[in-house]
């Protein structure tokens, strides 16, 4: 979750422009990318465990 946090979309985009992959988004839809991912992160960090039941 914490590699996920808004803030640090600039640093993701900065680290795949060195290795050579140019990001196709902007800086608001990479923010809104970020900010969904650690949504959902946190999501299913809180929610309840769903376990499968066996008969």
């Amino acid at each position: 979750m914490l590699l996920f946090m808004p803030i640090n979309g600039p640093l993701w985009r900065m680290g795949l422009s060195e290795i050579g992959y140019e990001v196709p988004l902007g800086e608001f839809q990479g923010f809104a990318l970020t900010l969904i991912l650690f949504v959902v992160g946190a999501g299913l960090l809180i929610g309840p465990k769903i376990q499968r039941t066996t008969e």
